[in-house]
């Protein structure tokens, strides 16, 4: 599930406080079984977000070397999909509602140190900050040429989009004692909120999957 997701915290947290409140035995149990369902659902939809993100990649004639599902904000309906395929990442928002449907994203090359940042000390301070960076995105590391900033692409505010939420700006002029500066952007203006609602709603993601 979402890492924010009010439809299973909110029940869960009120079923636990009537609980403590009461001291009735059958809100502990209604409140486990709120977590054991909803939990449950979330493997269903992850499943068959899962078998989408693959018939999605099949349709464009890729391989899928890695891929990973990521819920969006607040649900376990509308997901991101992000797979490898000759050395880019491809992004997409998968919507797993009465069938699944998705919205084409966008694709971005796989980070390279030569490709993106040739000139940086391969032994510097920045480069372990980089590998650092690299476990901890497990691998799914891109490449923001305008900031110069090395991104995690598993997360963005809009599920088929590339834009980061987090990463690591990279200057290739600092002396290699010098950590790499760890950059957040998690800014949602209206116009993105507005087109995440339609994402959810079903207004966008109609392509059939």
């Amino acid at each position: 599930i979402s890492i924010v997701d009010p439809i299973f915290t909110i029940p869960a947290l009120i079923l636990v406080a009537s609980a403590i409140k009461t001291r009735k035995r059958k809100f502990s149990f209604f409140a486990i079984g709120w977590i054991i369902f909803y939990l449950s659902l979330g493997f269903i939809q992850y499943d068959r977000a899962l078998s989408a993100a693959h018939e999605l990649a099949k349709s464009r004639g890729h391989d899928a070397e890695l891929i990973t599902l990521k819920p969006s904000f607040g649900n376990i309906i509308l997901w991101k999909s992000i797979y490898k395929h000759d050395d880019n990442f491809y992004v997409d928002a998968i919507r797993t509602a009465t069938s699944s449907t998705g919205c084409i994203g966008e694709s971005i090359a796989e980070f390279d140190y030569e490709l993106h940042i040739p000139r940086l000390n391969i032994d510097s301070q920045q480069a372990k900050d980089i590998e650092r960076f690299r476990w901890f995105s497990q691998d799914y590391l891109g490449f923001d040429k305008e900031k110069n900033l090395v991104t995690d692409i598993r997360y963005s505010m809009i599920p088929n989009q590339i834009e980061p939420m987090w990463g690591l700006l990279i200057d290739e002029n600092m002396d290699v004692s010098a950590h790499a500066i760890w950059w957040t952007g998690r800014d949602l203006d209206q116009t993105q909120l507005d087109l995440f609602k339609d994402m959810l709603s079903g207004k966008k993601c109609k392509i059939t999957l």
